[in-house]
């Protein structure tokens, strides 16, 4: 149970650092659209 909790944790801040990343290089000029896909995959 404990194990799980864990893991949702860092998947949770996993996904909040992925998407930071990909907002970094979208305001740097990159593929808005790969953006767009990753969010809505989340």
């Amino acid at each position: 149970m404990r194990l799980e909790d864990e893991r949702s944790t860092l998947k949770r801040k996993f996904t909040l650092e992925k998407r930071k990343l990909e907002e970094n290089r979208n305001l740097m000029g990159g593929g808005s659209e790969r953006t767009i896909a990753l969010i809505g995959e989340a």
